[in-house]
């Protein structure tokens, strides 16, 4: 009978070590997991970090061009009605 006990008690010794050894395990895959959420996170957030930017960068620029366009028109217009002046004027007609 005690040689039972014995064998039972060493069973269940082992059984409790397997359950620790999974328990360990099962803690280990976990923070390695979370480890790597957080580093994917802090990656996706770098990345839209640098895209912000470049997109403020890009804003910035198409609107200096746009500023540039618009000034250019001006100028533009302002060359045109010279010219339809002088042309009126080498006619010898008053421009209206």
């Amino acid at each position: 009978m005690l040689g039972v006990l014995l064998i039972l008690l060493q069973l269940l010794g082992w059984i409790g070590a397997l359950v620790l050894l999974v328990y360990a395990a099962l803690w280990a895959l976990s923070w390695v997991v979370d480890w790597r959420y957080a580093r994917q996170r802090a990656r996706r957030l770098e990345i839209e970090a640098v895209l912000d930017r470049k997109q403020q960068e890009l804003r910035g620029t198409i609107l200096r061009l746009a500023d540039a366009l618009a000034e250019e028109r001006v100028h533009a217009n302002q060359a045109s009605a010279e010219m339809i002046r002088a042309a009126y004027l080498s006619r010898g007609q008053l421009p209206s």
